[in-house]
């Protein structure tokens, strides 16, 4: 689904888009403060923020997927986290849903 094309921003709200972009930029910066740091890990926080913000820009699309094409290892554990995220979430929305009234 990564090489399926770039990234399409259309369809979403301006708070959302710029939600996406302020948090990807947040993760860039804190794996750029990590690279120096010995304490945090900064490659993962890049990889984090790369990932959020190739949902908005065809830039960071093409250099997420350069990456994972060139470290397939860290690939399938990219597919990993969000298979196990997305099973997550649809534990929780079903959670969360409310039950059905009684007629």
């Amino acid at each position: 689904r990564l090489q399926s094309g770039a990234p399409n921003g259309s369809g979403r709200s301006l708070a959302k888009r710029v939600g996406i972009l302020v948090l990807g930029w947040f993760f860039i910066a804190l794996g750029i403060v990590g690279l120096v740091l010995p304490f945090l890990q900064g490659v993962l926080f890049l990889l984090i923020g790369l990932a959020i913000l190739s949902k908005e820009s065809a830039v960071a699309h093409r250099w997420l997927v350069a990456f994972t094409t060139r470290h397939p290892k860290i690939d399938r554990q990219r597919r990993r986290a969000v298979a196990w995220f997305r099973a997550q979430r649809a534990r929780f929305r079903k959670s969360t849903r409310p039950a059905p009234k009684p007629k």
